[in-house]
């Protein structure tokens, strides 16, 4: 082990005086949930974005869960934690204000990049609320939200990477993986011909 394991990665490139290109193409677009906004993260917004610049990273995009809208779209974690729907658009509306100025405040060490994970829930509802969402802006006008990442964990209506017993629902409503499988590119395909995400 090094004696520098807990120096951060730019402190030690500049220090050695040797420029590592590798470093500005690394990024993360979809590391970014935190516990301030998401029941299955930890740490607050701030810190998620200490440590994306402890680790190096010269741009880190921070995407946390658009609201999905109705109760029945609710993970078993947050209805366990006592959340409603109202609960989980208060949270989105608190996340989309403080973004940019936390982006603005970490500027001159790391480009933040402004983001939310979308849903393809409710599925007559969700491409206006990602319009919606694409069309909030910051009291300076400037758009609140920088990018997309489109995400199918429903499947028709089924969730397929929560409780095992809803996975378990859609194989035997689909009959069998590879039927799943087929129809879960297929909404992938519809969600990205919908939305128009930049990153899937």
């Amino acid at each position: 082990m090094s004696n520098h394991d807990d120096e951060p990665a730019r402190e030690r490139q500049r220090r050695s005086g040797v420029e590592d290109t590798r470093d500005a193409w690394r990024v993360s677009m979809h590391g970014g949930h935190s516990g301030e906004f998401c029941d299955h993260a930890r740490g607050t917004l701030r810190e998620m974005v200490e440590a994306a610049i402890d680790a190096g990273l010269p741009a880190f995009g921070v995407s946390e869960h658009a609201p999905r809208g109705l109760e029945r779209y609710l993970y078993a974690e947050e209805r366990a934690l006592g959340w409603d729907a109202s609960k989980v658009e208060e949270d989105f509306a608190r996340y989309a204000a403080s973004l940019p100025a936390v982006a603005e405040e970490f500027a001159d060490r790391i480009t933040i990049l402004r983001g939310f994970e979308a849903e393809v829930v409710p599925p007559l509802e969700y491409a206006d609320r990602v319009s919606q969402y694409r069309r909030w802006r910051t009291p300076a006008g400037s758009p609140v939200f920088q990018y997309v990442v489109g995400s199918v964990h429903y499947v028709d209506d089924h969730q397929i990477d929560g409780p095992l017993e809803g996975y378990l629902e859609a194989l035997q409503r689909f009959g069998g993986l590879r039927n799943l499988a087929v129809r879960y590119y297929h909404v992938v395909a519809e969600m990205i011909t919908t939305i128009h995400p930049e990153v899937v």
